[in-house]
């Protein structure tokens, strides 16, 4: 038997640094989310969005911010690659 084998992908890269905050994971599923940025997360829905936004750039996705008072909306609208 052989301990060499084809597969379809690589495998993904172990996470460096300190556990994100955030359940970005979640926030990019392609929904619209609606986050109470104040009461959640202690933050100021700009400053939070700053954040989200950050981490879609870091995972290549494409995302679409808007706040309203104390809440912050986000949705995924695609992958760098797929928008011009």
């Amino acid at each position: 038997m052989s301990n060499i084998e084809k597969v379809d992908k690589f495998p993904d890269p172990p996470k460096r640094g300190a556990p994100e905050k955030y359940p970005y994971d979640d926030w990019f599923d392609g929904n619209i989310w609606k986050i109470d940025s104040i009461a959640e997360y202690g933050r100021e829905p700009a400053l939070l969005g700053g954040r989200v936004v950050a981490a879609a750039e870091r995972r290549g996705l494409v995302i679409t911010t808007a706040t309203e008072e104390d809440d912050l909306f986000v949705q995924v609208i695609g992958k760098v690659d797929d928008v011009s």
